[in-house]
């Protein structure tokens, strides 16, 4: 499996910015300013959203964080509530917290994709 991007899709150029392609036909084409490495067909690669979220008592320094991984932005509600996940950080702060929430995210969301590519957007 290859990680292509964490932020922002890998084919987002100056032709997609300008509309001169729009995003579905824009993954099929090889445009004139990606890296050749990137001029692929993005057409069957899993695309992920990954939201994160945490809460510490600062006092304690115990924290809670939570993720959420989506592959359609208009899944109902009810369908994704049972899909978060949450676990418990000791020794934290609401900085650090954020961060291991994200490589927790990070780390069971590549594993469970079972060796394809994948785009994620966090």
């Amino acid at each position: 499996m290859k990680l292509l991007s964490i932020a922002e899709p890998p084919w987002k150029c100056e032709c997609w910015e300008k509309n001169a392609l729009d995003q579905e036909d824009h993954g099929r084409v090889a445009c004139h300013t990606l890296n050749s490495s990137l001029k692929r067909d993005f057409s069957n690669m899993l695309y992920l959203h990954i939201f994160i979220d945490g809460s510490v008592n600062s006092q304690l320094k115990i924290g809670y964080g939570a993720y959420l991984v989506v592959s359609e932005l208009g899944a109902a509600i009810e369908s994704l509530k049972d899909t978060v996940r949450v676990k418990r950080f000791e020794h934290t702060n609401s900085t650090k917290l954020e961060l291991q929430t994200l490589l927790w995210a990070l780390s069971e969301t590549v594993a469970l994709g079972s060796g394809g590519d994948m785009v994620l957007t966090v």
